[in-house]
């Protein structure tokens, strides 16, 4: 009889779990579902825009065939409208840049939907050897440094996180620093990263501190910006998705990205010394 008490109690969480796992699949669909909503009726409203526009360039292009006469970036696209806006030497870098600004929303929007798809394989990991295994991809390089700081006097901290996605944000990190922050030849610039435990809400988490000695963000440029999805500082060429889908791959292990909390004695300094200063708070076991 107690081996099938156990017995049953076993098919009993089993299915629980699959109750469970069948929820999350359905709520990503939902979300998945939601975002590719949104993004065709923004997208068909764009593309509608685009299609006037080169209603405009093909009625023109066919009036000077017809006549013979020569194109000219000071030609109008409007019969007789003197607004420089239409000239074709305005015009075309405006739809240029409005078809790239299409193309990123594109891509954004895809990546978007590739994180909400994304299954997530937790396993328990030691965050030190864990984050020290990744950094050792950046061995070859002599623009940085990079020292991951244990502080609690444990032996070892165990989280549950997907190994893969803990490389992504770690990758993430390193090259948003590298390719913003790290801008001087001559200098030598350093990331450091801090382990301590914290308890946020009368939980315990991994705090891991995130600090490099580069440019920091642009003036008008927050961290609320850059967590948020397409915003870029200044004139970067980059995705304007890197620090959104940190916040995102965190959240979905049921953590917390943010800027580190600083105290005013040592605010001027610590922004003279390491201008990024992020922490991420992970739930521990």
């Amino acid at each position: 009889m107690e081996y099938v008490a156990r017995e049953k109690e076993r098919l009993i969480e089993l299915k629980n779990r699959e109750l469970v796992d069948l929820r999350n699949k359905l709520q990503t669909q939902d979300r998945g579902f939601e975002i590719l909503s949104n993004f065709k009726h923004d997208f068909m409203g764009e593309l509608e825009k685009l299609s006037s526009g080169f209603k405009l360039l093909k009625n023109y292009l066919t009036d000077k065939a017809s006549q013979n006469q020569p194109i000219s970036l000071d030609d109008s696209l409007l019969r007789e409208n003197t607004d420089a806006n239409w000239m074709l030497k305005e015009w075309l870098p405006r739809y240029e840049k409005r078809i790239r600004a299409i193309t990123e929303r594109l891509n954004s929007e895809v990546e978007k939907m590739k994180i909400e798809q994304e299954e997530i394989h937790l396993e328990e990991m030691d965050i030190e050897i864990s984050l020290n295994q990744v950094i050792k991809d950046y061995s070859h390089t002599s623009k940085f440094t990079i020292e991951v700081l244990e502080s609690t006097g444990l032996e070892k901290i165990i989280i549950p996180f997907d190994r893969q996605l803990m490389t992504t944000v770690v990758y993430n990190l390193i090259d948003n620093s590298a390719k913003h922050g790290f801008q001087d030849q001559g200098m030598k610039y350093k990331i450091i990263s801090k382990l301590n435990i914290a308890n946020e809400n009368n939980q315990p988490y991994c705090a891991i501190e995130y600090m490099d000695n580069g440019l920091g963000f642009p003036e008008g440029f927050t961290f609320a910006d850059y967590v948020q999805r397409g915003k870029k500082a200044g004139s970067s060429r980059g995705s304007g998705i890197g620090g959104d889908r940190i916040r995102r791959i965190i959240e979905k292990h049921n953590g917390i990205f943010r800027e580190a909390k600083t105290s005013e004695d040592d605010l001027q300094n610590k922004d003279k010394e390491f201008p990024i200063h992020f922490e991420i708070l992970l739930p521990l076991t």
